[in-house]
């Protein structure tokens, strides 16, 4: 059996750690069925931001997070996905109820977080023994993508959309700021892939600075955005026409994704 779990180690110190699994049958899901938990080791918190559709909210002193990609039916109601916070006292949590789901029939590197480090202020887990992504810098930003379930980083990378994951930063899933296509620098940026239980997990791993454009200081710790869970895929779609180097139209992103999603054969415009 596949390990589920994966830790990040920067210079072998085990920064934080992401666990993949199936929706748990207990729960009863029957629309979508991923399970994401981010845990920090013990001596560190989690800090960030949930951009939440038009508006976001802040949170801190967070030891887990775990991120619900699936829809439960219970007493006869349905009970949308969620994302939970998880603090150290037993059974204190802060939850989020959201639409996101990471479709099967989904040809698309869902957005679900990103998580800045610096890796020689982290007091890490102690484990040893397990699975390792070893980050090649000591201050990072991590953004974390996962694939549907047995679509592989070769097929995804053969689709149209494919474009947006290696070359755009997070703004362009999120709707506070016009979903705002901004590139990010693809020469320092590391590309890494894990496959957990048949699904594909994607890494982009940037360099960071503790300070941010405005010369504020990160807090201390691990700084993370979730990002929007509703409709990232349609915050591409909804771009229209992609144009090639001499400003013509080269396809429509959408017809495009739509033929290559059910392998119709491409026709240029």
């Amino acid at each position: 059996m596949l390990m589920k779990k994966i830790f990040f180690s920067i210079s072998g110190n085990l920064v934080f750690s992401i666990k993949v699994q199936d929706a748990p049958k207990r729960q009863n899901p029957f629309h979508g069925d991923v399970d994401i938990i981010f845990d920090a080791p013990k001596f560190e918190n989690i800090n960030g931001i949930f951009i939440n559709k038009l508006s976001h909210e802040i949170f801190s002193n967070v030891k887990s997070i775990s991120w619900h990609g699936f829809y439960v039916f219970k007493n006869n109601k349905i009970i949308n996905p969620s994302i939970n916070l998880h603090y150290e006292k037993p059974h204190e949590r802060t939850t989020y109820r959201h639409d996101g789901i990471v479709n099967k029939s989904d040809k698309f590197a869902f957005p679900i977080a990103s998580f800045t480090f610096n890796g020689d202020e982290i007091k890490g887990f102690k484990k040893q023994n397990c699975r390792k992504l070893e980050l090649k810098y000591k201050v990072c930003t991590v953004d974390i993508f996962i694939l549907p379930k047995h679509l592989s980083l070769k097929e995804f990378s053969e689709k149209a959309i494919s474009l947006f994951f290696f070359v755009a930063g997070m703004g362009i899933y999120d709707r506070r700021i016009g979903c705002a296509f901004e590139p990010i620098d693809m020469k320092t940026t590391k590309y890494h892939h894990e496959v957990v239980d048949g699904r594909t997990i994607l890494f982009r791993e940037r360099k960071a600075s503790m300070r941010n454009n405005m010369g504020l200081v990160m807090p201390k710790g691990i700084f993370s955005i979730l990002h929007d869970p509703d409709s990232p895929l349609e915050a591409i779609l909804e771009r229209g026409d992609i144009y090639d180097e001499n400003g013509q139209v080269a396809y429509n992103l959408r017809e495009r994704y739509n033929q290559e999603k059910f392998d119709v054969k491409y026709r240029p415009i």
